[in-house]
């Protein structure tokens, strides 16, 4: 299993995205992978999150609870939920605490 993780590290932004060009070229349908000629989602994106996720985080930086988050923004505490569950699926970490340090590393709690 650490063989076939270590050879998916290697791989690129740009190769990953050359690949699922050459494969929608083809015709099959290829989800979650970058075009070729985007930067949306690569390094050269300043965050891969939506502007409705970011403004979640920050609610949830002010606040000290879902409760007062879900206040804050005017919708449910479910829905602050899932809006941080896509958040953290997006960057790939566990938890409120690491979306807010990801967040807090690229200056993103930051701005209004």
């Amino acid at each position: 299993m650490n063989q076939e993780r270590d050879h998916w590290a290697k791989l690129t932004e740009e190769s990953v995205a050359a690949l699922a060009e050459a494969l929608r070229h083809c015709g099959y349908e290829v989800r979650h992978a970058p075009d070729a000629h985007s930067t949306e989602g690569s390094a050269l994106d300043p965050s891969p999150l939506t502007r409705r996720q970011v403004a979640v985080l920050r609610a949830l930086w002010r606040c000290e609870t879902l409760k007062e988050t879900a206040d804050f923004l005017g919708i449910s505490v479910e829905t602050v939920k899932t809006h941080l569950e896509h958040v953290c699926q997006r960057l790939h970490v566990h938890g409120r605490m690491a979306a807010l340090r990801w967040a807090a590393g690229r200056g993103l709690l930051d701005a209004e």
